[in-house]
């Protein structure tokens, strides 16, 4: 119980960090086979089993964040913010979240989600913090007033549930 105590929060974090980052790269190693198994999150969502470590890596990235030691958004890996962006931006989507144009300026990707709404631009990290509510909206340009989004985490778009 002992072991680690006297760690500071940065080598903590890195350690998880690492342990996430294995077990990413242990879990791809598995025959395909079991992985689309459909599995039930403690919030009661289903959803196929390799789905849950991208979930465990998008909640220990956004609470890393929530610690509020230091850490901020932008410090969250690209391949993170490009994962997670396109997954959010899915499930936006399949809600009708009213946002006509999302463009990552930093990441070059753009995405069309909505037929009405405002345009909105920033850093991918920034157009990530929005919809999960960190960090607000500083460092992003919108030509319309921006929606308020819904409640996070949000269903993954395909529908498993």
């Amino acid at each position: 119980m002992q072991e680690g105590a006297g760690r500071g929060a940065a080598e903590l974090v890195a350690d998880l960090r690492g342990s996430v980052e294995r077990l990413l790269d242990e879990a791809t190693a598995v025959p395909a086979e079991p992985r689309p198994t459909p599995v039930t999150a403690l919030a009661g969502r289903r959803h196929p089993a390799w789905f849950t470590l991208h979930r465990a890596w998008r909640e220990l990235e956004t609470h890393h964040v929530d610690l509020r030691l230091g850490h901020t958004t932008a410090d969250w890996p690209v391949d993170y913010v490009t994962w997670a962006l396109d997954g959010t931006i899915a499930a936006l989507t399949a809600r009708g979240f009213p946002v006509a144009h999302i463009e990552a300026t930093d990441l070059n990707r753009a995405w069309s989600p909505a037929p009405t709404g405002p345009a909105v631009t920033g850093p991918g990290h920034v157009l990530l913090a929005w919809p999960t509510g960190r960090d607000g909206h500083a460092g992003l340009q919108w030509d319309l007033p921006l929606p308020t989004p819904p409640a996070w985490p949000l269903p993954p778009a395909p529908g498993w549930s």
